[in-house]
């Protein structure tokens, strides 16, 4: 019931909406989407309607009939047929300021949430993710009986796993190497404040959804609710390792700061203090890794029947 309230309250804000420097409603062909690892691939299909607002409602029930990778295939291809100027690609490419300021969108998520799906999606070694070899070095001199949860902490701690969305904001790949400062802190707030045409939080999925359709335009539809790359394991092992990050006392002081400035502009954006919502978290692509269907004859139309 929040959640409606909240959706039919949005609209009537109109101006009242804070809106970067840069950006209005309706850019269809103008946003680049910054894909932080663990914090959405499902956003791949509220993204696609505001890029491209022609493609056809039944692309996207034909896209959600298939694994994440396969779907973001579907979406691309239909949106180059539709001739629209940018589509979604899903590559986890870090911010170019020279390039994308102004223009790039980005859900971003609590940063024990984001390292706990980060670990457990493939036992934190996804692909595109950067460069892995500290972490795969420090993983690999772990004793062969240490338990999941001193793995997870080791990998949690390392320095080149924290701060990926920082990083991401400053040019630099979710796992690298790269020390960061306060200054690194105070330019990655100041990008997601005045750079960034759209930020949400995958922890309020809904809410920050119709918080990209009031800001930038483009169609709800139920489909962008979808959770693409369901959890294949229970909650109970997301529980029980956050559990054991705050028994470790585990923050970033990088990720932390990121995270409070976006909520705070959720907060100023949507006139609901976004910080004291009941949120419900919703496990999102744990250690699902399902076949994929294969099907090559899906670019025929963008008005697929």
């Amino acid at each position: 019931m929040r959640s409606m309230v909240f959706c039919t309250m949005l609209p009537s804000l109109g101006s009242a909406i804070a809106f970067p420097k840069g950006t209005g409603r309706g850019q269809e062909g103008d946003l680049v989407w910054m894909h932080i690892p663990k914090t959405g691939s499902s956003f791949e299909y509220a993204f696609s309607s505001v890029i491209c607002p022609r493609m056809s409602e039944q692309v996207y029930k034909k896209a959600a009939s298939f694994a994440a990778d396969e779907a973001l295939r579907v979406l691309t291809c239909h949106c180059q047929e539709c001739g629209c100027s940018s589509c979604p690609n899903g590559f986890h490419t870090p911010y170019n300021n020279g390039t994308t300021r102004g223009r790039t969108v980005a859900m971003f998520r609590k940063p024990s949430h984001r390292i706990v799906s980060q670990f457990l999606y493939k036992e934190g070694f996804g692909g595109g993710w950067g460069d892995m070899s500290s972490i795969s070095d420090a993983m690999s001199k772990l004793p062969p009986d240490a338990t999941e949860t001193e793995r997870f902490i080791t990998y949690a701690t390392h320095p080149s796993t924290m701060s990926c969305q920082t990083k991401m904001l400053l040019g630099y790949t979710c796992v690298s190497d790269q020390v960061l400062s306060l200054v690194d802190k105070q330019e990655a707030i100041r990008r997601v404040r005045e750079d960034f045409a759209f930020v949400g939080n995958t922890d309020l999925w809904h809410e920050s959804v119709t918080l990209l359709h009031a800001m930038l335009g483009g169609k709800y539809s139920p489909h962008q609710e979808l959770n693409v790359r369901p959890t294949g394991g229970p909650a109970s092992n997301a529980e029980r390792l956050l559990t054991a990050l705050k028994d470790k006392g585990w923050t970033d002081p990088y990720d932390d700061a990121v995270f409070e400035e976006v909520m705070r502009l959720m907060t100023k954006r949507t006139g609901h203090d976004m910080r004291t919502v009941d949120v419900q978290w919703l496990l999102e692509d744990f250690a699902f890794d399902g076949d994929l269907r294969t099907q090559d004859t899906y670019c025929t139309s963008c008005s697929v029947n």
